[in-house]
This record gives C-alpha cells, structure tokens and sequence, in this order.
C-alpha cells in the first residue's frame, strides 16, 4: 500500500511528541528541576523489589531478597522484569546509574514502537493522523509514567500488544495458530500474570466451539509457565502461579485501607519499608510463613466482614473504568496530570460503552481491545488496586479510542493533510 504524505506526517508527529517528553524528562533528570512529586531520582527506581531481586542475581543469590535483606528465595514478583534487570547489570558491570540510563532509554523505545505501530494500524483503515493525535493525547495524559517513571509497565505493555495479537489469531483456529497462541501466553505469564490470566479467559471463550483447540491452547501455555512453577514448588513446597504475594496484597486491602486503594501512605506499611512493621515480620518469618499468616488473616477479614470487601469493590472499580484517584499527595503540577489522566480514562471507557453499542469496521478489534481492558483489570479489582496497575493497558486504550472515533465518524476524515489523499484497503482516503 503506498503511502501518503497524511501517513509519513503522522509517523513525524509522533516521534516528536515522543523525543520532546524525552528531552523534557532528560532536563530534569540531569538537574535539580521538581515536577511535582517526580525529582531527578525518579527514574531510577524500576519498582523496589524488582531492583532488590536483580542485585540478588547478579550477586550470585538467585532469584531472592525482594526487599534489600539476605532474606532467601522469593517468588514476590514475576520473573520477567528481575532477570532482564539482572543480565543489564551483567553487561554494566555493576554500575547502576548506567542501567537506569538504558532501561529508560528501553522504555522509551518500547513506547515509540507501539506509537509507530498504532500509526500504521490507523493508516490501514483510513485514520494515520487521528491514530497519531489520540497517541499523543494518550502519552501527554500518561506524561509521568511514560517519561519519569521506570517500572515494569513499559514490558507489561509490551504483553498486553503480544496478548491482543496472539488473541487475533485464533479467529482462524488452526493447530498451528492455537499453539503459537499459548505460547505467546505462556510467555507473557513470565512478565505480567493478569495479562495471562486474561489471555487464557479470552481465549477459551474465542474457542468455545472447538474445546479441544482450547485445551491445547492453555496446556501449550501451561507448558511454558511450568519451569517456573517447578522451581517454586521446590523452593517453597506451593505451586504458586507465577507471583506468590496475592495474599499479603488481600490482607493489605481489608486491613489497612478503608476504600481498598493503595496510597503512599499505606506503601509505608509495606515490607519493602525497612523501618515498618512488616519488613521486620517478613524478615523473621520468611516468604512462605509470611504469606500463609497473611492468607489466614485475610480469610478471617473476609469472614468477619464480607460487605466491607463489597464496598472496596465497588471503590476500586470507580477509580480503575471512572474516576482515577490519587495515590499520593497531590501538589499543582501532580493534581494538573492527575486531570488530564482522569478525562483520559473517561475518554476509554466512553469509547467502549460507544464500542459495545455501535457497530465498527474493525469490532472484532475493538471488541477484543476492550475485553483485555476490562479483563486484565478484574484481579486489581477484587483483590488491590491503584493506578500504576492501569498504565499497562495504554496501548489497548489509545485502541478503543481510535475506533470509537472511526465509528462514530463512520470512517470519515476528521484531519486532513494537503495532498495526502491515499486509498486504504476499503477505498477510502487515509487521514
């Protein structure tokens, strides 16, 4: 398919809004500028344990010591994000403020790769420049975490987009597909559990014609997953999934919040605080008495009182499709972003609403875009929920977005760009 000058401005847009937030998150990094909450340090936090568990490795400890003590094995967090850590400070010899350097410039890139691939998605179906302005409008509403923020959610978007392709496949249900399918699930469990959680729930339900298929599709998944269920079993006597913290994360809830979000405030608390409570329980216990002290106490809550856990449900699904919520002390610059993310997720979850009672060119697309968004979610939702558990699903909500503008336009160009008039696939011009 040629391509117009309407496309190759798109690709151009989006790669200066993207080295634009690059240099502006460079200027404070190297500097003593604040924005808000995000200091120069900010980039350099990856997630606590994450960043604990790689210096475990790479000091020869194995996968272990999720919060800076010689604690033993853990199984905390998924393994993904700790091992690619771990092989950088490999290649860096130890030297730490060189891998935060590359794991931003990792992300970032990352980033541009989903931009560029939503430009050309958009192109495809009569939309190159409404796809580039709803990304950017996507990444200035996400500022802090995609620019200022190093965590797991730059690979966890990644698994998301691997999730929706995998997922696409399987609307021609061969052997072949449904097996290239489970492994992609298979491997995103490594990274990003919920996101596989949702990849085996859609995907028995796009096979529920063909059980068979849907066996082979979860047991090829499975057969991926089971390396690591192994050495859990062997460390720690449990078959835990992937993660083994969904207990503490439960008791943390109904213990500790009221709503049944997480703020700074209750990250305090947590055992990655090395003067907290529960950093000290964590340390004398161990991982596995810990955890199985912490799943009896959240069992005994919930007996006790089942309707406060209905209430944090009902509060966590506000914050996670409505109303973002703050978890942490908002100042002006934090409180500006804070609203630009809240009409962000508005915006999404208008489109689906918009998605599930229009009819689209691409629905199959939406549709599926929109159950990962809603699906992924559900965990964070029963169990523990604040906002960073929402920044993974970027690439599926600039995607609902683009194509509940398509529907409601029905196609039509709402950008022009002169002399940019090119056939798509349908007929139309791309815009």
């Amino acid at each position: 398919m040629k391509k117009s000058k309407s496309f190759w401005f798109a690709i151009l847009f989006v790669c200066g809004v993207l080295i634009g937030g690059a240099l502006a998150s460079e200027k404070v990094h190297c500097s003593e500028l604040r924005l808000g909450r995000i200091t120069s340090a900010s980039r350099d936090e990856f997630g606590s344990e994450n960043d604990s568990i790689a210096k475990a490795i790479y000091c020869g400890h194995g996968f272990s010591d999720p919060f800076g003590l010689r604690t033993g094995p853990t199984a905390w967090m998924p393994p993904g994000m700790p091992y690619l850590l771990a092989g950088m400070y490999v290649v860096a010899d130890g030297n730490r403020q060189l891998v935060c350097t590359a794991f931003f410039w990792l992300q970032w890139s990352l980033v541009l790769l989903i931009g560029l691939s939503a430009v050309v998605y958009g192109f495809q179906y009569g939309g190159a420049i409404t796809m580039a302005m709803i990304f950017s409008i996507g990444c200035v509403s996400l500022y802090l975490p995609l620019f200022f923020q190093t965590h797991a959610h730059s690979l966890e978007m990644m698994a998301v987009v691997a999730a929706f392709l995998s997922l696409r496949l399987l609307r021609t249900p061969t052997l072949s597909n449904v097996l290239c399918s489970g492994m992609v699930g298979g491997m995103i469990a490594w990274i990003y559990p919920a996101a596989a959680l949702a990849w085996g729930a859609i995907a028995v339900y796009e096979l529920r014609k063909f059980p068979l298929l849907a066996i082979n599709a979860l047991l090829m998944a499975t057969l991926l997953i089971c390396p690591w269920l192994s050495r859990n079993y062997v460390q720690f006597g449990k078959l835990y999934p992937v993660k083994s913290n969904s207990s503490y994360e439960l008791w943390q809830a109904l213990q500790v919040t009221n709503a049944g979000l997480l703020t700074t405030e209750i990250f305090a608390m947590h055992p990655l605080n090395p003067s907290s409570t529960e950093h000290l329980r964590y340390r004398d216990l161990g991982e596995t008495a810990y955890l199985a002290d912490k799943g009896d106490q959240a069992i005994a809550l919930l007996r006790e009182s089942p309707l406060k856990w209905l209430r944090q449900v009902v509060h966590r699904i506000h914050a996670a499709y409505l109303w973002q919520q703050p978890w942490f002390e908002a100042d002006g610059f934090s409180e500006r972003m804070l609203l630009l993310q809240r009409l962000w997720k508005l915006a999404v979850t208008l489109s689906i609403v918009v998605l599930m009672i229009r009819r689209s060119a691409k629905r199959e697309d939406a549709m599926l875009a929109a159950m990962l968004i809603l699906v992924i979610t559900v965990p964070y939702v029963l169990v523990s929920y604040y906002e960073r558990y929402s920044w993974p699903l970027f690439p599926m909500q600039v995607l609902v977005v683009f194509l509940a503008v398509q529907s409601v336009t029905n196609g039509k160009r709402l950008l022009r760009f002169p002399g940019g008039q090119s056939k798509t696939r349908s007929g139309s011009a791309s815009a």
